[in-house]
């Protein structure tokens, strides 16, 4: 299946740059005193390639269309297979998040043509059961934003109008200290979290007035590549492609069984 493999290009991609990038001769930090001398300023210098964001959102944009048009692919597929001489006019998967909705009807009784009831109208009563057990109905907004079906169909609908966001993270991993000899207090702070691009802020060193302590820091990262979307949303994108990914072979696996 053509996602898989972009899904594995993808994967490779990034933990290749994510291991040049983390290893010790993959960055620097770099340090300068801000211009009144009271603090000294770390930022992250890359030496190994920066990671390739714009390609990896095209890639995610590319894997989540695959996988939910597959799902429309399936319901169509069984429309036809179930009424091969019908019309299989806005036959499609359908995702609600409310069930009242997907169950829209006319003041006539009839379906309602934007329901979730309508796209599945010609499929097997089975695989409509199994289409209904799958959405992610009547959730919080927090909730809702761990059901699968609900972020590939966000993600997909994003895809339609601009490339997802995808980020590449450091967690700092850094510790500051003087030599034994030297007990001239300062103070540190820390990015927690910092976007993996070149002259990024790691943290800075503040001196008590009129001292420059020597200070030695050691400094590593974890870096993690993570999506932005949808808003409100932040999570690792290799981890959440997956779990889209095995939803949607598992999904229509179970939907194939009830062909005629």
């Amino acid at each position: 299946m053509r996602a898989q493999e972009h899904l594995e290009l993808l994967e490779r991609e990034i933990n290749e740059c994510v291991a040049a990038i983390a290893n010790e001769n993959g960055h620097t930090i770099s340090r300068h005193f801000d211009p009144d001398g009271s603090q000294e300023i770390l930022t992250l210098q890359l030496i190994a390639p920066a990671p390739s964001l714009l390609r990896w959102s095209t890639m995610t944009g590319e894997i989540v269309s695959l996988y939910r048009s597959s799902l429309d692919n399936a319901i169509y597929a069984l429309s036809v297979n179930a009424n091969p001489a019908e019309r299989h006019d806005r036959v499609a998967f359908p995702v609600f998040r409310h069930k009242h909705e997907f169950e829209a009807r006319k003041k006539n009784g009839a379906m309602a043509v934007t329901s979730g009831d309508y796209k599945v109208r010609q499929i097997p009563d089975p695989a409509k059961a199994i289409v209904q057990r799958v959405q992610p109905f009547d959730r919080t907004d927090e909730a809702v934003r761990t059901h699968i079906l609900w972020l590939l169909d966000q993600l997909w609908d994003i895809d339609k109008h601009r490339l997802p966001i995808v980020a590449a993270l450091g967690a700092n991993l850094i510790s500051v200290g003087t030599t034994l000899a030297d007990r001239t207090p300062f103070m540190w702070s820390a990015s927690s979290r910092l976007d993996v691009v070149d002259g990024a802020e790691v943290g800075r060193i503040r001196f008590e007035p009129g001292t420059h302590p020597q200070v030695d820091v050691d400094f590593q990262a974890t870096i993690e590549v993570v999506l932005r979307d949808p808003p409100g949303f932040e999570g690792p994108l290799m981890r959440n492609l997956i779990e889209c990914a095995k939803f949607t072979y598992s999904l229509i696996r179970e939907l194939s069984a009830h062909f005629v």
